[in-house]
């Protein structure tokens, strides 16, 4: 079976987003939504090229794809230049015939060539990536479960995202999370702060004169494990947490957080359980012999913790 690996060209888009749809609709019905939603918008990033977006094509005809979002990844507080890989995606009639091994051996021959970023971070299964350089169990969660907020006294709305929001979210993000959050936002994207599944609900928190309140992002269901919360204030950043319990008539909230991040010392007058985790899914690949990132991947694999990722798990956002 001769397979073919080129990068991809705006001509492609249809046949790839349908490349997607086919792949995936079988194990998530509306997974097509999410990962085409994730591909459109890492194509809207300002410094993404057709270097990091590939197809394989068999007798002309496009039949698996394989993308890459640029990202920065927080080294000893030094941001460095990243990439994440996205989905990788092959035909369902394709599929066990390895042209998911040749997209990612290739795309990532042809990443490493260009000598511009110095590793690859991914959430998959160990036993897959392994071959391909990868190395497992290097990422870590923390969460803190807290309850006893004080109620609220005015009642509370929510809108959806708007351009408006775009400095507020991503400033905030930075404030709140830039010290402990191993993946952060390259460019000001309003596409990284909406859902692009309808699994996921994004939403702006206000007050009756519309000031806003704060940003809140959690699955349909799952509302006292929300994947972000933002605000711009600590008496803000409580107000949402105590408005998750009162709307969805929860007693305590799990929210994500880190030792050392702010919200760390919002919460610490509350009565609160702090959660250490380890994604086991989470790899990193060095492509560059970075010292600094041989260090981290030592030190990660000895400690079996790294920093915090907000989402990454999540295709809906793109960090």
């Amino acid at each position: 079976m001769n397979i073919t690996i080129r990068k991809e060209l705006p001509e492609d888009y249809s046949k790839i987003s349908l490349v997607n749809y086919l792949a995936f609709e079988k194990e998530f019905n509306s997974n097509y939504v999410s990962e085409n939603g994730m591909i459109d918008s890492i194509r809207r990033n300002k410094i993404f090229s057709n270097n990091l977006s590939y197809v394989a094509l068999y007798k002309d005809e496009i039949i698996g794809h394989i993308i890459y979002l640029p990202c920065k990844m927080i080294f000893n507080k030094k941001p460095l230049l990243c990439l994440s890989l996205g989905p990788v995606s092959v035909l369902p009639q394709y599929q066990g015939l390895r042209v998911g091994d040749k997209l990612i051996r290739e795309s990532l021959m042809n990443i490493k060539s260009l000598k511009k970023y110095i590793a690859v971070h991914l959430f998959g299964h160990p036993n897959y990536y392994q071959k391909f350089g990868f190395v497992d169990s290097l990422i870590g969660e923390s969460s803190t479960v807290i309850s006893d907020i004080v109620p609220l006294n005015t009642p509370l709305f929510t809108r959806n995202i708007i351009q408006d929001d775009l400095d507020y979210l991503h400033d905030n993000y930075k404030r709140l999370y830039g010290n402990v959050d191993l993946i952060q936002l390259f460019e000001k994207d309003l596409m990284s702060f909406v859902s692009h599944s309808p699994s996921i609900i994004c939403e702006m928190v206000i007050d009756k004169d519309k000031n806003r309140i704060g940003y809140i992002k959690h699955k349909v269901g799952e509302t006292d494990t929300p994947l972000l919360l933002i605000s711009d204030t600590k008496d803000n950043y409580l107000k949402l947490v105590r408005y998750l319990c009162d709307k969805y008539d929860k007693s305590q909230v799990q929210v994500p957080n880190h030792e050392d991040s702010i919200i760390y010392s919002y919460l610490k007058d509350y009565h609160q359980k702090h959660i250490n985790n380890v994604y086991k899914e989470g790899m990193i690949f060095n492509i560059s012999n970075n010292v600094e990132v041989n260090h981290y991947i030592q030190k990660a694999l000895k400690t079996k913790k790294s920093g915090l990722i907000i989402n990454s798990s999540e295709l809906d956002l793109v960090l």
